[in-house]
């Protein structure tokens, strides 16, 4: 069962700081940086690429806004951390929450729901995870593997996509591409390239 969702316009938010290398979130933002050995230049600010911490971090931000239990059926940080967020007492609906790089949390933004079956509160359940059991403390690491095993030259991560079945980390380079199917520990599984 197939569950897509579409939104109206996606806005992202950019701070500043220092580049960091490690996982903390230490830097003069609020969310941290991600590895500049690991990411394109002009997504050193984008903490949500690499660093786990800033993740979590923006995890609980969300959850504060939108109630609990937080369940999403699609977390991924590409020009901030977007997640597509269940309502915790109208499980049919999903809301999607972008935490953007200063810190700024924005949403609920109703989610339109397509599939293939009847979009129903069961079927929302059956694709909805809660977040915290991706194992993002190992975000940075994960992220280095993929870049190593895809072995493109010039490439660095562009973005990561989890959902309940899939968790993926994209690796990109100016002659080919490559996806890194992870677990929920963040293990790689497999690389399949472009």
């Amino acid at each position: 069962m197939l569950l897509c969702a579409c939104t109206g316009g996606l806005g992202s938010s950019r701070g500043s700081s220092a580049a960091d290398q490690d996982q903390s979130v230490s830097s003069s933002t609020p969310w941290g940086t991600s590895d500049p050995a690991l990411v394109e230049q002009g997504e050193i600010n984008n903490p949500f690429i690499t660093n786990g911490a800033a993740v979590m971090k923006g995890i609980d931000a969300v959850e504060k806004l939108s109630g609990k239990p937080l369940r999403v059926i699609d977390i991924h940080g590409s020009g901030g951390l977007y997640m597509q967020v269940q309502e915790p007492k109208n499980h049919i609906n999903v809301d999607q929450y972008v935490v953007g790089y200063d810190g700024q949390v924005s949403g609920p933004e109703p989610i339109h729901l397509m599939s293939i079956d009847t979009v129903t509160a069961h079927l929302v359940d059956s694709q909805a995870f809660d977040p915290r059991t991706i194992n993002f403390a190992r975000l940075h690491d994960a992220a280095k593997e993929a870049l190593a095993k895809a072995k493109l030259p010039d490439s660095h991560i562009s973005h990561w996509v989890f959902t309940k079945d899939q968790r993926s980390i994209f690796v990109e380079s100016p002659r080919n591409d490559a996806t890194a199917n992870m677990t929920p520990e963040l293990t790689i599984m497999s690389i399949d390239k472009d």
